[in-house]
């Protein structure tokens, strides 16, 4: 895979690494900003991850490149919504500033990823956000 981002997104979250971190790994958590989703993995290197979809399938797929944990984790993206398309990788960085945590998503060969995922990782970032600084979920739906 490229080591040229093709797609880098930034946001900054009044929330501390641990919070952030437990946010990306958790699946109680990831079901308040990701479509619902609740991550599956036992987040080791080599080992797979999963979004569950609403009717019993899967929505994401994966497997964990790299993982430090609070600070960094690097994973593979395969989108069960579009099975043409080849695994691309995905990059999380946390980088704590003051009272905020920068996050930072950084997606690899993004022109061979799935349609959709601009406009998803846009809202995926703001009920991200919304959740970790007010407790609540955005509640918004996944794009068509």
């Amino acid at each position: 895979m490229s080591e040229k981002p093709d797609f880098v997104v930034e946001t900054y979250i009044r929330t501390t690494p641990k919070a952030l971190w437990d946010a990306l790994v958790n699946p109680d958590k990831t079901e308040l900003y990701y479509y619902g989703g609740r991550v599956t993995s036992d987040f080791k290197v080599g080992s797979r991850y999963w979004f569950p979809d609403d009717k019993g399938g899967v929505m994401l797929d994966g497997e964990i490149v790299e993982i430090v944990p609070e600070k960094r984790l690097v994973t593979t993206f395969l989108a069960a919504w579009a099975p043409d398309k080849p695994a691309t990788r995905v990059a999380y960085d946390i980088a704590p500033m003051g009272d905020v945590c920068k996050l930072t998503i950084t997606h690899y060969e993004y022109e061979k990823a799935a349609p959709g995922v601009v406009g998803g990782w846009q809202l995926i970032l703001a009920g991200l956000k919304t959740y970790l600084e007010t407790g609540k979920p955005l509640n918004v739906p996944m794009p068509a």
